[in-house]
């Protein structure tokens, strides 16, 4: 029952409090950012987390969208007990169809090169203090506050795309390692967000980011299964987004699907959901997605 109500509280705090939305917004589970075992005294490096995955929308796409190769990497730079510093950079290569008046490269690759996508900064954590007593009553490996920088930037590769870009303020608390059962875990993380396109940077012509605010949540579940190494998970990461010309819109992030490995290098296997309002990648254009599909992902968490 004390379980049962600690998850409820986690739940609760995760719907409750309001990251951030510019191009496309491939929001991060809590596993991405608070990666490896807490801080122990001050250390270099040593805790890592990366992954590169491929995402086929075969089930559902737009004219501009076809697939998406994704590469993340989090490296921890310092420990300095209980806090942590890390570094962070990823990019997304978004690649669509072949439309009308296209020329592919090759008649064996039937799909365009959009745009690459860049994201970098640095996340600083620091894990609260809790005493075994605690750890035991609320069976919960870490509970952690968050603080980041980092800048946002879509490239594109052909003509008729945008280039929006953003600097991103945020900060939040992420739990991992939430049991709800013996076999049931649930890692959660809720962040607030601020973007700006900081004037040092010189880009009159790239315009503000459509967000202003964002509540950007993230709940995880993974249970067990009955073969060593094996688990399915279920992560779902929904936005709410203050306008910076007002009002109010919605992304949403779902994944289902098996992970295999038990630590170090591992491989999953999911299906894909992602629904954005506007994903800013067209000029003077609203540019709804609505993607579905499966992906697969090559994870190293150290």
């Amino acid at each position: 029952m004390m379980r049962l109500s600690a998850a409820a509280a986690a739940l609760a705090i995760v719907v409750a409090v309001p990251a951030l939305v510019e191009a496309y917004d491939f929001a991060e589970r809590p596993v991405a950012v608070v990666p490896g075992t807490a801080p122990q005294g001050i250390a270099a490096g040593g805790t890592a987390y990366g992954d590169t995955a491929y995402h086929a929308n075969v089930f559902a796409s737009t004219d501009i969208d076809r697939f998406q190769v994704r590469n993340y990497l989090l490296h921890g730079i310092v420990d300095v007990a209980p806090a942590r510093l890390s570094a962070y950079y990823a990019t997304a290569m978004l690649n669509g169809p072949v439309n009308s008046g296209d020329q592919p490269g090759a008649d064996a690759a039937q799909w365009m090169m959009n745009a690459v996508q860049f994201e970098y900064g640095f996340v600083a954590s620091v894990d609260l203090p809790t005493s075994r007593s605690t750890a035991r009553r609320l069976a919960v490996d870490r509970i952690a506050l968050l603080a980041e920088y980092s800048r946002r930037s879509y490239h594109p590769l052909r003509s008729g795309f945008e280039d929006p870009a953003a600097d991103i303020v945020r900060g939040g608390v992420a739990v991992r390692g939430l049991r709800l059962t013996d076999a049931i875990d649930l890692d959660a993380m809720v962040r607030l967000t601020w973007s700006e396109l900081y004037e040092f940077w010189g880009a009159p012509r790239i315009p503000d980011p459509r967000a202003l605010f964002t509540l950007n949540t993230a709940v995880e579940v993974t249970a067990n299964l009955p073969v060593t190494g094996l688990s399915a998970f279920a992560v779902v990461l929904p936005d709410t987004i203050l306008l910076r010309d007002r009002g109010v819109s919605m992304d949403f992030t779902g994944q289902t699907g098996v992970h295999a490995g038990s630590g170090g290098a591992s491989v999953e296997v999911f299906l894909d959901l992602y629904r954005s309002a506007d994903t800013e990648q067209l000029p003077n254009l609203r540019s709804p997605a609505l993607l579905a599909g499966y992906g697969i992902r090559f994870r190293v968490d150290v």
